[in-house]
């Protein structure tokens, strides 16, 4: 789970899968769920403008997906191998990082949120 940059949301991912957009006022799912993963969800961050999220997942892929409207955006990226347990992104949003099973560890430069590989 993570905080929006602004504080107003939280998303979280499940190991059925989906992942969803709380709000932190009402407490409610306001986005989501959305099953962008063929399996478990371990980790999920967001962007630091706080309109996409990277999941971490047992499928092996990273994604980045638009929080509003559940869209790809970018992806799956390519540089890595097993499950990614961690996700996170650059204070200036330029990069993705992630952690997988293996002990591999990924870096992923993006432009305007698209990435590349």
């Amino acid at each position: 789970m993570e905080y929006s940059p602004d504080g107003k949301h939280i998303a979280s991912g499940v190991l059925d899968s989906t992942i969803c957009i709380w709000d932190t006022n009402i407490r409610e799912v306001v986005l989501g769920p959305w099953k962008w993963h063929n399996s478990h969800v371990y980790s999920v961050v967001y962007s630091p403008d706080g309109k996409h999220i990277v999941p971490g997942s047992l499928d092996s892929t990273v994604c980045v997906w638009d929080v509003k409207t559940g869209e790809l955006v970018s992806g799956p990226l390519k540089g890595y191998n097993g499950t990614v347990f961690s996700v996170a992104y650059s204070s200036d949003g330029k990069y993705i990082v992630s952690g997988s099973s293996n002990g591999g560890l990924a870096i992923y430069m993006t432009i305007r949120h698209k990435c590349i590989d």
